[in-house]
Order: structure tokens, then C-alpha cells, then sequence
């Protein structure tokens, strides 16, 4: 077998997905594995590489909700951390990519093909001008993608999920000093992600009286469904606020050449989310509405693009 490169995604709970492909190829659809410990990581290379019966690797890339500190992989939404020397003897290569999973979806951009960009807001995009990535699920995550002088797109990583939670109505600002009671600081990742769905919706039944209440984001879309008006009204306020946080990210940066939404919260409310909402928020900025109005939105929608973004280290 020709030399492969491995791409391994940590950016789910207690799981991992792993695929390989030849160096500049699109990865194939990943296998997926319970990982949720060191020992389980490794049944689980050891049994993909023997599946594929032992491959020559040159180099592997991983995907991962963390950082590297002192040589070893830290992963907050895992219980284990992998020592970088561990990973590279195990797989007997010299070449390995740690890569922000936030990181690895920006990078993917480039990459997408034709249905896998939908459009949400119409504009004409500048491609000499950054663009913006906006990744929601489990938390938020914002990133500034530019290209080098040699033509390769470059992803920068921010911390946009932390910054002031906005509010620009009385419902807006109930909900926002009931969060700082309890958070004090309260960021755009309270509510813009589907615990903050979750923490919305029980507000607003706290808010209003009401004795419902919500643990899990998928209970609140189905109630949405089944005319739940709180329920709508949550999904509501969440979408607006993403709108806020994709507009205030092109202002900040200038990202004429587009803004990319991603992430598992799109898939999670499927039909529920409404794209001319979110248009009417994200352009509403005042005297910069014509501004924005200018800069084009795309919902990504391809499996696996962090998968797609790795590849692109090997081209």
C-alpha cells in the first residue's frame, strides 16, 4: 500500500474517528470508536491499522478540542491526556500535527465543493479579503482565515465564544443578568451552544412563572416542534444572538471574503433553524447594515470537516 497519512478527530465525547488517506487526497468517511481512556485509544489505532493491514505511514494529524502543553496533548472534554513521544513511537512515525478542531473545520473551507456551501445570506465575496468561520455544538468557536503570500489559506484561532454576551432587548437583558447571577461573566458560549439552548429555555420558563424545564437540547427542539412557544422562542434567541456573534466577528475583522457557519447545532435543530432570521440579525448593524449586507454567508455542510481541513496540512 502506497504511504498513507492518518487523521484522527478527538472532537467528540468519549470517542474518536479515525480514517488515512494519501498525502493531498480528501479522506474517506471515518471509522468511529469509543475512546475514553489512553488504553482504549490505543485498541482502537491498533485495531484501524490492522484493518487496513498495517500501512506505511509517513505522518498522522489530529484533530483535537484542547491544547499541548509540555509534550502532551490536553483534552478537557476527555478524561486522558496522550503524550506526544507515546503517540509518535506507537505509530512509528517523525512527523505529527496537532491542529484546534476549530482550526481543522477552517481549514476544510477552501476544500468544500459546490452543494457543500448553502448559501444563508446572499453577497458578493471579495477573495482577497479574510473570511470567518464560526463553529457551534458543545461550545463556540470563531477563526480568521487568510491566505498566505504563496496562496495557502492560513486559519488563526480566536477566542470569540468568550467574549460579552450582547443584549439588544428587554427579553435580551432579563436573560442575560439572570446568567450573570449565577456566572457572573457571562460570554457568548452561555447561550450560543446547545448547553446554552438549554440554559435559555429554563430561564424563560423561570422568567415567565412557568415550572417546565429542559435537560437535554434535543428535548427543547422537539418541543419546538410540537408548538411549544418558550421552546420557539429560545431557538429564536439563540439564533439571534449567533447572527450577532458572526456579524460582530466580520466587522471586527473585516471579513469580506465571507462568513462560514459549521458545527453539530445545525444539525440538531435541522428545520427549526430559521436562515431569514438569522439574515434579518446578522445585517442588523445600523449604519453598517449596507456593509454587511455585502459579505455572504454559508452554512458548511459536509461530513466530517475537520477530516477535509487535516488533509489540507499534507497537499
Amino acid at each position: 500500500m502506497s504511504t498513507q497519512v492518518l487523521f484522527v478527530d478527538f472532537s467528540s465525547d468519549n470517542s474518536v474517528r479515525i480514517t488515512m488517506a494519501r498525502p493531498g487526497n480528501r479522506p474517506p468517511p471515518a471509522n468511529l470508536y469509543h475512546c475514553a481512556s489512553l488504553g482504549e485509544l490505543d485498541t482502537a489505532l491498533q485495531d484501524f491499522l490492522g484493518r487496513a493491514e498495517a500501512p506505511d505511514l509517513m505522518a498522522a494529524a489530529l484533530s483535537v478540542c484542547g491544547w499541548e502543553r509540555d509534550g502532551a496533548f490536553e483534552m478537557p472534554n476527555h478524561s486522558y491526556r496522550i503524550e506526544r513521544s507515546w503517540l509518535k513511537d506507537r505509530l512509528n512515525i517523525s512527523r505529527l500535527h496537532l491542529v484546534n478542531d476549530c482550526v481543522a473545520t477552517a481549514l476544510a473551507i477552501e476544500r468544500l465543493e459546490g452543494p457543500e456551501r448553502h448559501v444563508i445570506c446572499d453577497g458578493k465575496d471579495d477573495p482577497t479579503q479574510m473570511k470567518a468561520m464560526i463553529a457551534i455544538g458543545r461550545g463556540l468557536g470563531t477563526t480568521c482565515i487568510f491566505t498566505d503570500e504563496m496562496g495557502n489559506p492560513v486559519a488563526m484561532p480566536c477566542a470569540g465564544g468568550h467574549s460579552d454576551l450582547p443584549a439588544t432587548t428587554e427579553r435580551e437583558f432579563a436573560i442575560v443578568s439572570r446568567m450573570a447571577q449565577t456566572f457572573g461573566h457571562v460570554s457568548r458560549v452561555r447561550a450560543v451552544s446547545t448547553a446554552g439552548l438549554v440554559e435559555v429555555y429554563n430561564l424563560l420558563n423561570t422568567i415567565d412563572g412557568q415550572s417546565h424545564r429542559a435537560s437535554e437540547a434535543t428535548d427543547i427542539v422537539e418541543r419546538a416542534r410540537n408548538a411549544d412557544a418558550l421552546a420557539q422562542e429560545a431557538i429564536a434567541l439563540v439564533t439571534g444572538w449567533l447572527a450577532a456573534t458572526a456579524s460582530d466577528t466580520a466587522l471586527c475583522t473585516g471579513a469580506r471574503g465571507g462568513v462560514f457557519l459549521a458545527g453539530s447545532f445545525f444539525d440538531l435543530l435541522g428545520d427549526m433553524f430559521d436562515p431569514a432570521y438569522f439574515a434579518r440579525r446578522f445585517c442588523a448593524k445600523g449604519r453598517l447594515t449596507s456593509y454587511l449586507e455585502d459579505i455572504p454567508v454559508y452554512l458548511v455542510q459536509t461530513q466530517e470537516p475537520e477530516m477535509v481541513g487535516l488533509s489540507t496540512l499534507f497537499a
